[in-house]
């Protein structure tokens, strides 16, 4: 009986697990969605453009991706040993040094890379999208919070305070 019990205590956890890696897989496709909606408004593509712009667009953030993933492994790498030795240290800043300058050089190389497709004012803000599409969001965020209130919309009397 104990057994049964922890076997479907270890399934509903894991359907939990699941469902909820379901619902940021599908938050992070609206997210992707709504950025290439914003970013060709944004730099008012044409269909022609567009043809041509999100295929290499596509590519970038697939390097990005890729980059930021080999960050991440040293990161967690770094956090899962107790103790580190300065040469630990050394290396992992001198890859993650490496790493950021690869950013750099993808996000300069896309942009540059754009010449044929973008005018010079497109290209400018091809530049300062993401900045302005962030700030954006976590507008956004700020007010779907503030229209929930605290923690969910439920207000205590102690929350007045903070």
């Amino acid at each position: 009986m104990k057994l049964m019990n922890l076997i479907l205590a270890s399934l509903c956890v894991m359907s939990i697990n699941i469902a909820q890696d379901e619902m940021e897989s599908k938050k992070r496709e609206k997210m992707e969605m709504l950025a290439v909606w914003k970013l060709t408004e944004h730099l008012e593509l044409t269909g022609e453009q567009g043809e041509t712009f999100f295929p290499r667009f596509r590519e970038h953030e697939v390097a990005k991706k890729n980059l930021r993933e080999q960050q991440k492994a040293i990161y967690k790498q770094l956090n899962e040993k107790d103790a580190h030795s300065q040469s630990d240290v050394d290396a992992a800043l001198s890859q993650l040094a490496t790493l950021e300058k690869q950013l750099i050089d993808e996000r300069m190389t896309f942009i540059n890379g754009m010449k044929d497709i973008l005018s010079a004012e497109q290209q400018l803000k091809l530049v300062t999208f993401r900045g302005e599409f962030m700030k954006e969001m976590k507008g956004r965020l700020k007010d779907h919070k503030g229209r929930r209130g605290p923690r969910g919309g439920m207000k205590r009397k102690h929350d007045r305070n903070f």
